[in-house]
């Protein structure tokens, strides 16, 4: 079994070598070719001939044929002949005479991987700008989806600080838990935009967000009725603010520095905040 695989393989290597030998060479010579049309070109013969003659290469004679050129070895009838008969000679005087044309360049070789690189190239470069496009569009989303959560959890923590508020002004054993749970989720939605330059705005928030929110903590135990009317307008004031300096954080860029300051919104109507049971009048 071994010696049949020998022999198989020493048959398969003697055929490839005989094709390799038998093959034409496809390898030609561009630029010498180019040369040769240009030379042996009805224009530029009797200039191929003069140019042999100025580098004294040949001379002419006249007396064998118009374009025959003696060489110090044979005569030449023709430039042809000449090239068949001394191409280094022909290829020489050739060369120069191309050389004093500056457009005539020789054809450049085809490079595999110049090719490839055209294709590939434009193809790694869309594709790059494909992702750069989806990603850019992906953090706009995103973006305006923590935009919207922001807003929509500050609107839910300041209708449930006021549902609660309101509770409280009547009862300091009203429940807490709603508020501050609102509280902490419009917290988390801060923390999602204060990155980059929105750091200030969002410690804005953060400084004026009380969490938990429970009122006889923030105003250090059960004030009576009386007090709770009266710290109640302060509350509402809060809320208004809270709610303003979030959407201070979501108008502020990323990457530009945040306004020094930002005044509060007036209470609704330009008057006084008005507390929480006490029908706008003095408590």
């Amino acid at each position: 079994m071994g010696r049949r695989r020998g022999g198989l393989a020493a048959l398969v290597l003697w055929a490839l070598l005989c094709l390799g030998a038998s093959a034409p060479a496809l390898d030609g010579d561009p630029a010498g070719d180019m040369k040769a049309v240009y030379c042996l070109s009805r224009p530029h013969r009797a200039d191929l001939i003069e140019a042999a003659v100025v580098l004294k290469a040949g001379a002419r004679d006249t007396a064998t044929g118009p374009e025959a050129l003696k060489t110090p070895g044979k005569v030449y009838a023709t430039p042809e002949l000449w090239r068949e008969g001394d191409s280094e000679a022909f290829d020489r005087v050739c060369s120069a005479l191309v050389a004093t044309v500056p457009q005539l360049t020789a054809p450049a070789e085809p490079s595999p991987l110049a090719d490839m690189a055209a294709v590939v190239l434009p193809l790694i470069l869309g594709a790059a700008l494909t992702i750069a496009g989806q990603r850019a569009d992906a953090a706009l989303a995103r973006r305006a989806q923590d935009h919207d959560g922001a807003r929509g959890a500050a609107a839910r923590f300041q209708r449930a600080a006021q549902d609660y508020l309101t509770a409280w002004v009547d009862d300091e054993t009203a429940p807490s838990a709603q508020a501050s749970e609102a509280a902490l989720d419009l917290l988390a939605a801060v923390a999602r935009l204060g990155g980059g330059a929105r750091r200030t705005a969002a410690a804005r928030v953060t400084a004026a967000l009380p969490v938990p929110y429970d009122l006889n903590v923030i105003h250090d135990g059960e004030p009576g009725h009386e007090r709770r009317r009266t710290l109640a307008a302060g509350e509402l004031a809060r809320l208004a603010a809270i709610v303003h300096a979030t959407e201070v954080l979501i108008r502020t860029r990323a990457f530009w520095p945040a306004p020094a300051s930002d005044p509060a919104p007036p209470p609704p109507g330009g008057g006084p905040a008005t507390a929480p049971g006490t029908g706008g009048g003095a408590a």
